[in-house]
């Protein structure tokens, strides 16, 4: 009983002196990440602070400082995010492309104006902030014309592909750009038809990009009839 008693005893001290020294480990760790994060090491201290609660899941000290330091990482992340975005969005406006600039602004205002006023980058937010502001406004208010206008001299060029592709970029329900939408699938569909057409034996890739031209008629334009005949007849070249 007294050995019992004895070896009982011993494995008690080993595991006290275990946990002891474990949770020393928590709290010395916690120090370092409390040092770093008073230094402005945010991403060393994080890290630390993620070793300490290793070592002891319930170091509260190390669970708040966490929380902190997760909320000064976040916002920073929007921050930078953000402004990436902003970037993006200019340059997809000068090269023209209005639709993908109005998203990423958009997209970029949202996020910058999430950080809340308690942040530590508030500051530099806001800044941010003012900066999209005096640019969303141009972005997001590109008329349709300038596409119009844009597609009908690539048009003028007889680039057909290109004129389509501007338009097609562009989400409106504008009746005028439709039809030259409309216009250049069909003068383009047209042109690959007649080619098949004068073929003994069409390859299947290229009939299937001619119905897709096509198909991109729509059915208020005036050649819808004669596209879907057309398609009609590159459907029996495919056995359909």
């Amino acid at each position: 009983m007294k050995k019992i008693l004895g070896l009982f005893i011993i494995i008690s001290v080993f595991t006290g002196l275990f946990f002891y020294f474990k949770y020393d480990k928590s709290y010395q760790l916690y120090n370092e990440a409390k040092l770093l994060y008073e230094e402005g090491k945010i991403n060393q201290a994080y890290d630390k602070i993620k070793e300490a609660l290793k070592e002891n899941h319930f170091n509260k000290k190390a669970l708040i400082l966490k929380a902190k330091l997760y909320t000064i990482l976040s916002n920073r992340e929007k921050l930078e995010t953000a402004s990436k975005l902003y970037k993006e969005s200019k340059k997809a406006f000068f090269e023209e492309d209005f639709e993908k600039a109005k998203l990423l602004i958009s997209n970029a205002y949202e996020i910058v104006t999430s950080i809340p006023e308690s942040a530590e980058n508030k500051k530099d937010a806001l800044s941010l902030q003012k900066q999209i502001e005096k640019d969303i406004g141009k972005i997001q208010s590109v008329e349709p014309n300038v596409y119009y206008q844009k597609a009908l001299n690539l048009t003028e060029k007889k680039d057909y592909i290109g004129a389509f592709e501007l338009l097609n970029k562009l989400n409106t329900s504008d009746k005028k750009l439709l039809n030259l939408k409309s216009e250049l699938a069909f003068k383009i569909g047209t042109e690959r038809y007649t080619s098949i057409l004068q073929k003994k034996n069409p390859g299947e890739t290229e009939i299937l990009d001619a119905i897709y031209w096509l198909n991109n008629v729509d059915k208020d334009n005036p050649n819808y009839t004669l596209s879907q005949k057309y398609i009609q007849i590159l459907n029996n070249y495919l056995g359909r």
